[in-house]
């Protein structure tokens, strides 16, 4: 904790924090491009397996989600004890690893053990990240970094897409899950020699409370004296369920119901939806920081009127048989369906102290992934198995 000019300007020059989020955003970036691919490449992987729908809905949900979020909790535990820098480092190396071992998966179940492995590397980035992030910007800047870093994930969906969309004629999907995984291994690199690890606190106020570790016992009894954090985490789940539901399926919606092939869904609708995303996130990130002046709930009142829009615009697209109305309406949905993301986050790590901010977004990661990811898929597709 900082009462001087450390907590006004953040740690480092403004040009070492640029760097910083920089740096942490390409790794979430990658961390989305090897989580998401799966979805992507839905329809060959399907093929080649023989599987069902909710089979494919078990291998791209509940089989990365059971370790990422079981793990989450621990490594947090972790990251409030230790150098976040090198947890992170370490965990994109794992999950880079593992993403390469996918494109030799032989068989189905060889498939899953690997997603498994994809998971466990994974849980290991965003609660030490968000912890770094809030220790490197101060309280008023925080919501718009961490909206900045949240954009990997709509940035991630858009160079995955991408990657297919110009790619797949000539890549199969082993072929990509190996490239993509070799991807990852100089960036777990450079985090490693070049992010420096911040003082816990610095950028906090004296009140925030104290910056050593709390025992597990205390950040519970923490968390459940803050309704707000429980708030957040139920509407982030049902937002997730919702979200990656429909990110494993849609290039399958698109395929089967209008005839579009695989790389033109990837590349003509997949990649603008991720940049509507990205967008999306990016402008509500900037409103709070223009005109929340203080407020908490800003962001949050911004999130709740955005998931409405996009609700009624999901409903319209997948409920539509006029292929022209598709894209416009899905771009639509996305732009606002993304506006939760730094808000969510931002909420979290401003109503709990700063020793327990890691542990704090790996219990709503360990929520949000468990069932949203898990079960989401999963549902869509056994929905898919028995109406379709």
């Amino acid at each position: 904790m900082n009462s001087g000019s450390a907590a006004k300007q953040g740690f480092g020059s403004s040009s070492y924090r640029g760097y910083v989020l920089g740096a942490l955003l390409l790794a979430y970036i990658l961390n989305f491009v090897d989580r998401i691919m799966i979805g992507i490449l839905a329809e060959p992987i399907i093929d080649h397996f023989g599987l069902t729908d909710a089979q494919f809905g078990l291998l791209s949900g509940v089989a990365f989600a059971v370790f990422y979020s079981a793990l989450g909790i621990p490594i947090a535990r972790l990251s409030e004890r230790v150098n976040r820098v090198y947890i992170i480092g370490t965990a994109i190396l794992l999950w880079s690893l593992m993403t390469m071992l996918c494109g030799l998966a032989s068989s189905f179940w060889m498939l899953i053990a690997f997603r498994l492995g994809v998971g466990i590397g994974e849980a290991g980035l965003t609660p030490p990240a968000n912890s770094l992030i809030s220790d490197y910007f101060v309280p008023s800047a925080r919501t718009r970094a961490l909206a900045i870093y949240t954009m990997g994930i709509t940035l991630g969906s858009f160079l995955a897409s991408l990657f297919v969309g110009l790619t797949g004629a000539k890549v199969d999907w082993q072929q990509t899950f190996i490239i993509v995984g070799l991807a990852g291994i100089p960036v777990g690199l450079l985090i490693l020699f070049t992010v420096k690890e911040a003082p816990r606190g610095h950028t906090d106020p004296v009140h925030a409370g104290a910056t050593q570790a709390a025992s597990l016992k205390s950040t519970l009894e923490e968390l459940v004296r803050k309704p707000t954090f429980w708030i957040v985490t139920l509407g982030g789940t049902a937002t997730a369920f919702v979200g990656y539901g429909m990110s494993n399926f849609s290039i399958s919606f698109l395929v089967r119901n209008f005839d579009i092939s695989v790389p033109n869904a990837a590349l003509y609708y997949m990649a603008p939806l991720a940049l509507s995303g990205a967008a999306g996130t990016w402008l509500c990130g900037y409103l709070v920081g223009k005109f929340a002046n203080g407020r908490n709930d800003f962001g949050l009142r911004l999130t709740a009127a955005s998931l409405v829009i996009a609700a009624i615009g999901y409903i319209a697209a997948f409920n539509s048989t006029n292929k022209a109305m598709i894209l416009p309406l899905l771009l639509l949905a996305n732009f606002f369906h993304y506006w939760h993301m730094g808000p969510m986050y931002g909420s979290v790590g401003a109503v709990v102290s700063t020793r327990v901010r890691a542990t704090a977004i790996a219990v709503l990661l360990f929520v949000i992934n468990l069932i949203g990811y898990g079960l989401g898929p999963l549902f869509v597709g056994w929905l898919s198995d028995r109406f379709t």
